[in-house]
């Protein structure tokens, strides 16, 4: 079967596609994976055939951010999803996404959550599609409640057939999120998402320690703000918040920037804080004690399933929601109001807490159980 795989400029949307194709490669299809043209590097070094489709131009992009600026924060996430997301991103890569699908005439199509192109795609030509949750379930709901209406009206435009396809409503959804970590409990008419374990497992410490991880007895604080934060110049802050805050404790510290973060933006930088472009996720799992991010999805997935405390510090878009979640299921502290003392007394705390601990490494127990991306795929391949 040909699988068409489908996401947004995001390296945070496009990475959790990547187990899936990896798993249906394995299993012998044929995978295409359709994105704007700044993922062709990402995608073409996990060795999968990328096919460009148009993205939304960076002045539209700037200038839908500074209309942000005027929109009442309770309409923040209907605007965004609706003239962003919808009206904007899905509007311009549906051409090519289309044109795409009707030349290699994909058996499926995977979208991820954000990507919405593919909805229409999927209503014009009938082709089976299924969703990865990129985002915990109640940010999933902002896109179920907002998108329909901009989504109808392109379908208008474009002549789909009315209930061709898959609907927001009835595509099967797929999440690496717990179950614990999911305050919904009422799926109405739909089918809950089927949970899947994509995050493999940490293996235990072997071989040189590396040069960011000292032996000297201190516990070893992972901080991460993910690739976004260091472009934006109001989180870039928090960067530098963060070293004041590391540079008094008794700990070592790796601080990555990711590539889009200048390192002579950052302030002093403290004697026990080691700073890195990017080092592997599952590497400073091995050696780490407690993780300070930014709670984004790909980070606070893997730091649940690594059985790691977390210092949440959302810095924007469903940040605040996972941030909200880590707290009421006990595996971590979240600093909604980013400060010097805040962020020190919780990664003190988290290290000390035993009931952080033993909260973390259950979820890390209930992940471990979850059905492999293997058995995932099995799943949609039945749709």
């Amino acid at each position: 079967m040909r699988i068409l795989f489908s996401s947004t400029r995001g390296t945070g949307h496009a990475r959790p596609l990547l187990p899936y194709v990896q798993a249906f490669r394995d299993k012998g299809h044929e995978v295409m994976f359709a994105a704007p043209e700044q993922l062709r590097d990402m995608i073409e070094k996990a060795d999968v055939p990328f096919a460009p489709v148009f993205r939304l131009p960076e002045e539209q992009i700037q200038e839908s951010f500074k209309v942000l600026e005027t929109v009442p924060k309770e309409d923040f996430f209907k605007f965004i999803i609706q003239n962003f997301w919808a009206r904007g991103s899905a509007e311009n890569a549906f051409p090519d996404l289309l044109k795409l699908a009707e030349d290699w005439k994909p058996d499926l199509i995977v979208r991820e959550s954000g990507e919405l192109a593919a909805t229409l795609v999927s209503a014009k030509l009938a082709i089976p599609l299924v969703r990865v949750q990129v985002h915990n379930s109640p940010a999933e709901e902002w896109f179920l409640e907002f998108a329909p209406e901009p989504l109808d009206e392109l379908r208008d435009e474009i002549e789909a057939p009315v209930g061709a396809g898959a609907s927001l409503q009835a595509e099967r959804a797929f999440t690496s999120f717990p179950k614990s970590f999911d305050p919904t409990q009422d799926w109405g008419d739909r089918a809950a998402p089927y949970r899947v374990n994509t995050s493999g497992v940490v293996g235990p410490v072997s071989g040189d320690r590396p040069a960011w991880a000292p032996d000297n007895g201190r516990p070893l604080v992972y901080v991460t703000f993910g690739t976004v934060a260091g472009n934006e110049s109001k989180e870039r802050d928090a960067y530098n918040i963060a070293l004041r805050a590391m540079g008094s404790l008794p700990v070592n510290v790796l601080l990555t920037t990711g590539n889009n973060m200048d390192r002579a933006l950052l302030s002093d930088i403290p004697e026990n804080v080691r700073v890195e472009t990017w080092v592997p996720q599952a590497d400073v799992f091995a050696h780490a004690a407690v993780i300070v991010h930014h709670c984004g999805s790909g980070t606070l997935i893997g730091t649940l399933a690594a059985g790691l405390p977390s210092v949440a510090v959302p810095l924007f878009a469903d940040q605040p929601s996972n941030g909200e979640q880590i707290e009421r299921i006990g595996a971590g502290i979240s600093v909604f109001d980013l400060n010097e003392d805040a962020l020190k007394a919780a990664v003190i705390r988290a290290l000390e807490d035993d009931s952080i601990a033993a909260c973390s490494k259950k979820v890390a127990k209930e992940i471990a159980a979850l059905p492999l991306v293997d058995d995932a795929v099995e799943e949609m391949l039945r749709v």
